[in-house]
């Protein structure tokens, strides 16, 4: 039927290598005869990726529209950045790097909740091309309700931060995550380079600096939820922040920071 989107059910994605790739893994939601920033259905049900080695990817390398049972665990995401393949186009010469706009990650979720499972997973050394204004490991890009990353997650000097707590607005109304945990992980060392030269000045497409700064980015506000029990190394900088938005406190007023052990840069 033409609004009835599309499922990926019962999918397991095990113990491959992906490299020079530009996206390992994407589920989009169908927009058939709906109006532009509709939602509707779920795209991926009880999928597997597990145990996979994602390197030198180009674009968003995992990205989930929507998301019921979805387990992202025991997977190395290494040295990803944009270079090679021009997203949506033709290819162009194997080589050249591109600029997206709007930014890379190595995940990318618009919608889960508690079902999902993200933990136990390396994200190192995630770049962004020139002028980029993303480079994180975890996008939240919408709205996700009663996610909890981790525990176990490693994330190893990302010129983005770790996580960012992304949010949108459809219709009028503002989405942004809620009720959402960020446990037990490591963060070393994110959202360190981001904002600086050589990477997001602030002439991209909102002519803004990038928000995507610190161990966790809370780049817009609406969102609510808790960071606990992490341990974070910081950035050498100090101009850094710690937490990327803090200097707008409505970015974090929902948000519960306890237990996290900091520990200052060598």
């Amino acid at each position: 039927h033409p609004c009835t989107p599309p499922l990926v059910k019962d999918l397991t994605i095990m113990h491959n290598l992906f490299e020079r790739v530009d996206m390992a893994f994407t589920s989009r939601l169908a927009r058939v005869g709906l109006p532009t920033g509709s939602r509707m259905g779920v795209s991926t049900i009880s999928a597997r990726v597990e145990g996979n080695l994602f390197t030198q990817c180009s674009f968003n390398v995992v990205m989930i529209d929507a998301a019921v049972g979805f387990s992202l665990q025991d997977n190395v995401f290494l040295r990803n950045k944009p270079v090679g393949l021009e997203h949506g186009s033709r290819p162009v010469d194997l080589g050249r790097p591109r600029l997206f706009g709007y930014g890379t990650t190595d995940l990318i979720i618009g919608y889960a909740d508690s079902t999902t499972t993200v933990r136990n997973n390396d994200f190192v050394l995630r770049d962004e091309y020139e002028g980029g204004p993303d480079g994180c490991a975890i996008d939240l890009e919408t709205a996700c309700h009663d996610l909890v990353i981790g525990p176990g997650n490693t994330f190893h000097h990302n010129v983005g931060a770790a996580v960012n707590v992304f949010g949108h607005t459809f219709n009028g109304s503002v989405q942004a995550s809620q009720n959402l945990t960020i446990t037990g992980n490591a963060i070393v060392q994110n959202g360190c380079k981001q904002g600086k030269p050589p990477y997001y000045p602030g002439s991209g497409p909102n002519g803004k600096p990038s928000g995507d700064v610190g161990a966790i980015a809370f780049d817009l506000p609406g969102g609510s939820g808790q960071v606990a029990n992490n341990v974070i190394v910081k950035c050498a900088d100090e101009s850094t922040p710690l937490w990327g938005g803090s200097d707008t406190p409505s970015h974090l007023a929902n948000f519960s920071l306890d237990n996290n052990e900091v520990i200052e840069s060598d």
